[in-house]
Order: C-alpha cells, then structure tokens, then sequence
C-alpha cells in the first residue's frame, strides 16, 4: 500500500510540476508580447519625436529647395579629370573601359549641393 501511495504522490506532484510550467510558459509568452508592443509603441514615438524635432518649412519652401536642388544637379558637369578610368583590351583587340569611378566627381557635387544648402538655410554654426 504505501508503494501506491509513493506512486498517487508522484503522479501528483508531476501533475502539480506539469501544470506551473504551462503557466510559467503562458506568462513568458504573454511577457514577450507585452514587450514587443511596448518596444513597437517605443520606435513608434521616438520616430514622433524626431519629426517634432526636426527643422519645419512650407511648402513653397520645400519646392523652391527642390528646384534649386534639381537645378543644380542638372547643371552639374563633370570633369573628366575627376573621373578615373581603367581600360582594358577585348579578344578582339578592342580596347574597353572596364571600370570607372566617380568618387572625385561625387565630392563636387556634394559641395555644389553643400552651396545651395548654405544658400537657402541659415545656417548656425557650433561654437568650438
């Protein structure tokens, strides 16, 4: 008898074991979830505040910056010097451009775009 005993005892307390963690794991999950909305709610308001805390302008103002944008990469003319080409001869004896790189180009057209910028904003400058 006392052997059914120790084997009723057993069972209960896997049972009991079983069932905490069922709800260990339901807790867990819910836990997860709860923390995955905050997180959402959190990236949410971070983006809310980076747009309240961003430079404001009108309309007019943004198209006008386009257009002087728009403008000054149309009027971009690159250098052929600022660009660095690297050649090569075909298998029939043509010779071919097989790489070029703008990267001396591009930073005039960063500093062009730089003007315009400078010219539209006012721009305050860190006291170093």
């Amino acid at each position: 008898m006392d052997n059914i005993n120790v084997n009723e005892q057993n069972d209960m307390e896997k049972e009991q074991i079983e069932m905490r963690i069922k709800e260990i794991g339901t807790l867990v999950l819910d836990s997860q979830k709860e923390q995955s909305n905050y997180i959402g709610e959190l990236a949410s308001l971070n983006g809310e505040l980076a747009n309240m805390n961003a430079p404001s302008m009108t309309e007019a103002q943004a198209d006008e910056l386009l257009r002087l944008l728009t403008d000054t990469i149309n009027d971009l003319r690159m250098n052929v010097e600022d660009m660095d080409f690297e050649f090569e001869i075909s298998y029939d004896n043509r010779i071919e451009v097989s790489n070029f790189d703008l990267s001396n180009a591009k930073d005039s057209m960063v500093d062009s775009l730089g003007d315009v910028i400078a010219d539209f904003f006012s721009i305050k400058m860190k006291d170093e």
